[in-house]
């Protein structure tokens, strides 16, 4: 792919907490990178010097800190914005290995006004795809979805939203839109479904690029940060406020929500009361209380907007 004189300057940043050892593995990539009109940003959230002192070794990175930020993705990648010098902000994580044709081919996808945002494929063994189904990046009215970034397509296509792994968006649109929502806290879940949810809104279409591909290695987690069991009531209550807020903020409630949420408490009644354990009452409190303060926030926010509903297609 030929790049042209006038491609755009694109920022990258990169968000991340006590992994240095596998954010110098991702810089690694970066450098290789095939597109040269760029700039690196790290956002540092770790309570340590370790990944002060590896972006040391990549002078040309530019580094900032969040001393000890936990579960703060959002606020994380705000600060990346900020300080962004590019007309495209292209967010990966640190545990993401990028081809060396990653970010041409993101250059690539803005060869519109109207492209808000370009994503690309992400390679992760562990996620099963149904080579069938050619959908990909859809939301459902109860906040589902479908995820099916892996899948090898031939052509780009049009997509409702990107995972925070592999996406794009102008500078000029974060900024207007006011960055990432900081009330998507916890494990952060929906927060770059409610971006590309508002982008889509601010009148701009998203594209998934299939050959703007990186690998997804799964680097453990920070023990300073929710934990990702299932079974743990923390991430329960989190996973049910995010949901919540964000179906109330973007789509409205609907049949399709609510079923859900009955579905979900009766199965945790039923949980509760065969296992008679306070760790099953946890799990059901937790969710209770995830689904009534998302509700609240959600309703808030749609006070705020004078009880405007946001109509666009999810599916």
């Amino acid at each position: 792919m030929k790049i042209q004189k006038d491609a755009p300057f694109i920022s990258i940043v990169i968000i991340t907490r006590n992994r240095a050892g596998i954010l110098s593995d991702c810089l690694d990539h970066l450098a290789r990178q095939s597109y040269r009109n760029n700039e690196i940003i790290v956002v540092d959230s770790s309570n340590n010097f370790d990944t002060k002192e590896l972006v040391k070794l990549h002078p040309a990175v530019i580094y900032h800190s969040i001393w000890d930020g936990r579960n703060n993705m959002p606020v994380a990648r705000n600060l990346g914005i900020s300080c962004a010098h590019g007309e495209i902000v292209a967010f990966i994580d640190d545990d993401c290995m990028v081809f060396s044709s990653w970010l041409e081919n993101i250059a690539s996808g803005y060869y519109d006004e109207k492209i808000g945002g370009v994503g690309g494929s992400i390679i992760d063994e562990r996620l099963t795809i149904d080579p069938n189904d050619k959908r990909v990046g859809l939301v459902f009215p109860d906040g589902t979805g479908i995820f099916n970034f892996r899948i090898d397509l031939p052509e780009p296509l049009f997509v409702n939203w990107f995972p925070g792994g592999n996406m794009s968006f102008r500078r000029s649109i974060l900024v207007d839109l006011g960055g990432f929502d900081s009330k998507y806290g916890g494990d952060n879940s929906y927060e770059e479904v409610d971006m590309s949810f508002r982008v889509r809104k601010a009148g701009f279409n998203l594209l998934f690029v299939p050959d703007a591909k990186l690998e997804h290695i799964r680097a453990v987690r920070d023990s300073g940060v929710v934990s990702r069991d299932p079974e743990a009531p923390q991430l329960r209550y989190h996973q049910a406020h995010n949901r919540t807020y964000f179906v109330l903020k973007n789509i409205g409630l609907n049949m399709a929500f609510i079923q859900y949420i009955l579905e979900t408490l009766y199965g945790l009644a039923v949980y509760t009361i065969k296992r008679s354990s306070k760790a099953g009452l946890k799990k059901w409190g937790a969710t209770l209380i995830g689904f009534i303060s998302g509700g609240w926030d959600g309703l808030w926010y749609r006070v705020r907007l004078g009880g405007k509903k946001q109509n666009y297609e999810t599916v």
